[in-house]
Parts: structure tokens; sequence; C-alpha cells
């Protein structure tokens, strides 16, 4: 809703924490071709008055990195694979939300892996993108296996499929992301335990070296 325009265009200061001069354009950076389709026209609508300027950005820190380097970084920045200590060295140069009404929209678990070691939240949570995993209805069918409902579920599935003789769940490892995704799910144990997640929050909020 409303919630997501405002967290955007509140948006990060261009140098060491100061809000652009320049309020009548905003150039904002989205980090996929998708987000100027559904995004863009939504807050456009929200926000008519408003001069504001879309590209496409990247979809994580390291481009923002280098605009740093080079005195260029964009009016609001959005990322979709995020970490706090990914976002360390931009730090000085953004804004702190703490003190803004946004933020009091969210629940507090919401931005909580959003602060820094200062406290500050200079990061919001803006939208959600669902990953899923299509079946094959023809298959269970087939061979009488329920469409799975819950972890459990699945694997009891995934079993009756390989019993068959029928590969029941494979990837490509044709995008970059897709390697991480085997790493974490080989790995759930380790991050779902005490020290996995004391281990993740501090990756996640910065407040660690990792």
């Amino acid at each position: 809703g409303v919630l997501v325009a405002t967290a955007v265009l509140s948006g990060c200061g261009q140098s060491k924490k100061e809000v652009s001069k320049n309020d009548d354009h905003l150039t904002v950076y989205l980090w996929e071709n998708r987000l100027m389709k559904n995004i863009a026209p939504y807050i456009h609508e929200q926000f008519p008055d408003q001069d504001i300027e879309f590209i496409i950005g990247n979809n994580d820190t390291d481009l923002y990195s280098y605009f740093k380097e080079h005195d260029e970084l964009p009016d609001i920045i959005t990322v979709r694979r995020f970490s706090g200590t990914d976002a360390q060295d931009l730090q000085p140069y953004l804004m702190d939300f703490a003190s803004y009404d946004v933020v009091s929209k969210y629940y507090s678990y919401a931005v909580q892996y959003y602060k820094n070691e200062e406290d500050e939240i200079q990061w919001l949570p803006i939208c959600g993108i669902p990953q899923t995993i299509i079946a094959n209805k023809t298959l269970f069918d087939q061979y009488g296996v329920k469409i799975p409902e819950n972890y459990e579920e699945y694997v009891q599935a995934c079993q009756q499929f390989y019993d068959n003789g029928i590969k029941p769940y494979s990837m490509d490892l044709g995008e970059d992301w897709s390697n991480n995704e085997i790493i974490q799910a080989a790995a759930i144990g380790e991050f779902t335990s005490l020290d996995g997640i004391e281990w993740r929050n501090g990756a996640e909020t910065a407040a660690d070296e990792v």
C-alpha cells in the first residue's frame, strides 16, 4: 500500500547523511526490470507532482559502492539481495529513518534486522516477491502421490517419486543465485541452531564482522 511508496520516497542521502538539495528531481534505482512495470507506475500515481526518474540498477550493493567512490549515489536505492555487512561502506552516506514516522508503520520484527551498530535504521523493507515450486499434477495423479502442503509431505512425495524411478526435483544452476539456494538448503540445520541464528543476526545487521 501507501507505506511502500512512503518508505521508498524517504530515500537515502547523497553524501554524508545530507539529503539531496535538488528536491525537484529524484533518482530512484530499481533492482530489476519488473519493478519498472509494477512499482514505478504506482509511485507516480501516489506522488503525481514529484519529478521521479526510475533507473534499472543492480540486485546487490556493489554498483552503489562504485557510485559512492565516484560521488554519483542516487537519491534512493532499492536492493533485493541485501545484507547489512554488504552495505557497511555505504553507511556514512545514508539517511537514518529511526526518527521518521514511517518506521512506526512497520512491525518491530520487520525492521530489527536493518539496524546498524549505531542503532540507526538506514534501510526499510518495501515489498516481497514470492518464490514457489510448480508441481506436475499429471505425474502426481499418475503415481497417486499427494501434492505436499508442508515440508514433511514434500519429503515424502520426493521419496515416492524416487521409489518409482523419477527424479522429483532438480536445478540447472543456470542463475547466479541458484548455488546459494543449494548452500542454504544444505545448511538449514546450522542456520536454525542457536549459533546459526546468532551468526545470521550478526551478518544481516552488520553488527559483527562476518
